[in-house]
């Protein structure tokens, strides 16, 4: 006759259980009886104030939003677009520089660089 085959299941049973009995003793705790008594700290006294909001100067220059397009100001590149293989060749017009008017009233001036080279 055959030797039965050991049951595998059973075993992992048993090694999982073995595991647990060990630490069975954390298992039946509650938690706050596993961690301990949170350490003593002194507490944070109330207080009361009062915020003033300041409007942010700069001293550095730099741009402040948002910026206004002024009409009719734009500054378009001479040649129209083409593709890379220049098979395509597009009418539209590419913008060389734009000219805004800041929150403050400052005029700012974005030149872009030439897609052509």
């Amino acid at each position: 006759m055959a030797k039965p085959k050991p049951n595998r299941s059973r075993a992992l049973q048993d090694r999982l259980n073995s595991l647990t009995s060990r630490y069975g003793r954390w298992r039946n705790k509650s938690h706050a009886e596993r961690l301990g008594s949170p350490l003593e700290r002194p507490q944070i006294p109330a207080g009361v104030g009062v915020g003033v909001a300041e409007k942010a100067g700069g001293t550095g220059g730099g741009i402040a939003s948002p910026l206004t397009e002024q009409p009719n100001t734009r500054v378009f590149f001479d040649q129209p677009i083409t593709s890379s293989d220049g098979l395509f060749i597009f009418d539209d017009l590419v913008p060389q520089t734009e000219k805004y008017t800041d929150a403050d009233g400052a005029e700012v001036v974005i030149n872009k660089a030439n897609p052509y080279g």
